[in-house]
This record gives C-alpha cells, sequence and structure tokens, in this order.
C-alpha cells in the first residue's frame, strides 16, 4: 500500500474525548466505547460538514499515553449537545493510508505505516493530530469489518 499526500484545511469537530494509555489493560476499549457513543449520537450534533463522516483524532505524543476524541466535523460550533466538546485543529498535509479490518486490528496498521510505508515514502511524520476517518452511511459497527482512512501529519521540504 502506498501512501497518498493530502492537504487538510483547519477543522472543528464536535465529539466526546478522553485520555487512554497504551499500557492499562483496562483501557483498551476507550477508544472503541467513544466511537460507539458518537454513532448513537451523531444525528444530534447541528451544522455537520458530513451527514455519515466520523472523524477520529489521536493527539500527539501518540505513543503510550494519549488523547483521543472521536467527534463529527462541524462548519458552526455555536450549538454543542450537552456532555460534548468542540475541538478545533489547523491546516496540515498528511499522507493518508487506508485500513480494511476491524477496529481491535488497527494497530496492526499503524505498524505496518510506521515500520514500512512511511520510512519507504521518504516523507517524515511530524507532531499533530493523527486522524481516523470513517464514512458511517453503510451499516456501522465498530466489531465488523470497516474502512478507516488514517492520516498522519507529515513535513513537506527540507
Amino acid at each position: 500500500m502506498q501512501g497518498q499526500i493530502v492537504y487538510k484545511e483547519g477543522f472543528s469537530v464536535v465529539g466526546v474525548a478522553q485520555k487512554r494509555s497504551k499500557l492499562n489493560k483496562r483501557d483498551d476499549d476507550i477508544v472503541r466505547a467513544l466511537w460507539e457513543q458518537m454513532e448513537q449520537n451523531q444525528s444530534t450534533i447541528p451544522h455537520r460538514t458530513h451527514d455519515y463522516i466520523m472523524t477520529g483524532i489521536c493527539l500527539p505524543p501518540c505513543e503510550n499515553d494519549y488523547f483521543y476524541i472521536a467527534g463529527i466535523e462541524v462548519n458552526d460550533s455555536t450549538t454543542i449537545p450537552k456532555g460534548m466538546n468542540v475541538h478545533t485543529f489547523p491546516a496540515y498535509t498528511y499522507i493518508q493510508y487506508e485500513h480494511k479490518g476491524t477496529f481491535k486490528s488497527l494497530d496492526k496498521t499503524y505498524e505496518m505505516i510506521q515500520n514500512n510505508w512511511l520510512s519507504q515514502s521518504g516523507y517524515q511524520a511530524i507532531p499533530g493530530p493523527t486522524l481516523e476517518i470513517v464514512d458511517t452511511s453503510t451499516h456501522f459497527n465498530v466489531d465488523n469489518d470497516i474502512v478507516i482512512k488514517i492520516y498522519i501529519p507529515i513535513k513537506i521540504g527540507q
């Protein structure tokens, strides 16, 4: 699989967030629970940029302990449903890869990206939000195979 270079304008998401640690087994289901919560409540979010697109965001450093947001991109963040927050991100250039499989197999795709594809691309990852974008217009279930577009921020040029 070869990555595709994409530029994404700054954006805002309304959603839910929580800190997670890969070192704590009790945290294994945090990301899954955030996605499920957003899937159940996405229709309550006004001013959605796309009706069926959900975005997961891993804030750097994306190592053992990190902050994860599951949300819906919005073009107006003045109305936020109870229990949710708005998060705004600047524009970045990303290298985009596609994951096909379950959420549980997502770590293997990240390993392939870091150990093989990214290093062979000639680009360097930089600190910034890593995005996981899912089209939920078909039946969405975190236990089933899904397609996730992974966006890793990169440095362009010297």
